[in-house]
């Protein structure tokens, strides 16, 4: 069975897990994007050189112009960056690159500059980058897992004084040159990547059609109107056919003659008739009492807590895929009691819908949680149905204390039958708090 291995990029900002690498069109450029979104690092531009001939070395190495990478963290403008990167090029290029929340069996914490001869250059900022990299060590502790810090020959002593001062439990290692790593640049049984030829394809099938289609709507205008324009006849002249006579119109049969004026013409006497029985007219119907609609019951609110068992944590549960255990705690009024955030992996605010009838139900959940963006989601809900949005802590952070919002607002489905619809209720807000009294730390 092939050993998986995961990356994590040493910033200054903390540590960035390369979650997927890709081979990409070589028509475009190489990019760098953050968590599997649209969104381009600004480093992709580097990245792009990086990888490209003749300017970078991926391509040399592993045959592919064109990669796409996702990341968890964002990375900046500098060059510590590339070891990593070409480590886990490495790692792709065998299979053995642990992708997001996959298992992994073997962990690798890199930094380092690598030059267009694959040496690697001692790089800034080791210090800074292992102390904003606790919370990743300590979620890692738990873990029967080999966690391996990879730095440049020029940053092991101070690398290895500072792992001593924060009392890491990491293996440490060096390296001065690429190809002294050992990581072949690809399989022998494996074969060269394929490049896509797609885009040529339809460039040159267009090419063919594009004069025929030219023809088909040009012809028209051109057999009608550019003739005429430039003198030039677009075909011999028609000999010209004698018009036949119009046919002889048949004479109308002459018309009756009027009574002469003299003549007194009688007029027909006015027929006398007997006025209608009147009919009395009905009762009008008795005035129905309008039928009052009662509200509809109110959203059930809950939290679905999945939580690492004891003895265990989520870092763990996400290498290993092991399952969390699950609780559920409904809201009141005041929204939900103060949770403990230890432990705690992901929660699902869910929203059902209790009543006997179809409502569309919007909800929407911000947290304090960092790099986490706002997320919403309504549809409409049928009886007994429920709509949910899922909320998951930075598993490397350990616990540490966040803060949830839960805004909920419904509307009746459509109704038939003539039945009065209920006006939207006024969205409702609850609040949802993890709180961690101290903050983890790996001794």
């Amino acid at each position: 069975m092939v050993s998986l291995t995961r990356v994590f990029i040493a910033t200054t900002e903390g540590p960035s897990e390369i979650q997927r690498i890709a081979e990409d069109d070589p028509d475009v450029k190489s990019v760098i994007c953050l968590n599997g979104t649209a969104e381009a690092l600004p480093v992709s531009l580097d990245y792009h050189s990086f990888v490209r001939k003749p300017t970078g070395v991926v391509e040399c190495l592993f045959g592919c112009p064109t990669y796409r990478v996702d990341v968890s963290r964002r990375i900046s403008n500098g060059q510590s960056w590339q070891l990593g990167l070409l480590l886990a090029h490495g790692l792709h290029a065998q299979g053995r690159l642990a992708t997001k929340d996959g298992p992994a069996d073997e962990v690798y914490w890199v930094t380092g500059e690598v030059r267009h001869n694959l040496d690697v250059m001692p790089v800034d900022h080791v210090r800074e980058k292992l102390q904003q990299s606790e919370s990743l060590f300590d979620g890692l502790a738990h873990l029967h897992t080999k966690v391996t810090v990879l730095v440049p020959d020029g940053n092991f002593v101070e690398t290895e004084a500072q792992i001593r001062a924060l009392g890491l439990d990491v293996n440490l290692a060096s390296v001065r040159c690429w190809d002294d790593f050992g990581l072949s640049a690809q399989d022998p049984d494996t074969p060269a990547p394929r490049r896509k030829p797609w885009r040529r394809v339809i460039i040159g099938v267009l090419a063919l059609l594009l004069p025929v289609s030219a023809a088909a709507v040009l012809g028209p205008w051109w057999k009608a109107d550019v003739p005429k324009a430039i003198g030039v006849p677009l075909q011999p002249p028609l000999h010209s056919e004698p018009v036949a006579a119009p046919p002889t119109l048949t004479p109308l049969p002459p018309a009756v003659e009027s009574p002469k004026a003299s003549e007194p013409v009688p007029l027909p006497s006015p027929a006398v008739h007997a006025p209608p029985a009147a009919v009395p007219e009905p009762p009008p119907p008795p005035k129905s009492a309008p039928v009052e609609q009662s509200a509809p019951p109110p959203l059930v609110v809950s939290a679905v807590e999945r939580r690492a068992p004891p003895g265990s944590g989520c870092g763990r549960l996400r290498l290993t895929g092991a399952a969390t255990v699950d609780s559920e705690i409904t809201a009141t009024t005041n929204g939900f009691d103060t949770r403990s955030a230890t432990g705690l992996c992901e929660v699902e605010f869910r929203v059902t819908n209790p009543s006997t009838e179809r409502r569309f139900v919007g909800i929407v959940v911000d947290t304090t949680i960092e790099g986490a963006d706002p997320r919403s989601a309504s549809e409409t809900v049928p009886p007994g149905g429920s709509i949910s949005l899922t909320v998951s802590p930075k598993v490397w952070d350990g616990a540490k204390s966040w803060k949830a919002s839960l805004t909920v607002s419904d509307a009746p489905g459509h109704r038939t039958g003539g039945e009065t619809p209920t006006s939207p209720t006024k969205p409702k807000t609850f609040t949802y708090i993890a709180d961690a009294p101290m903050e983890p730390r790996f001794r």
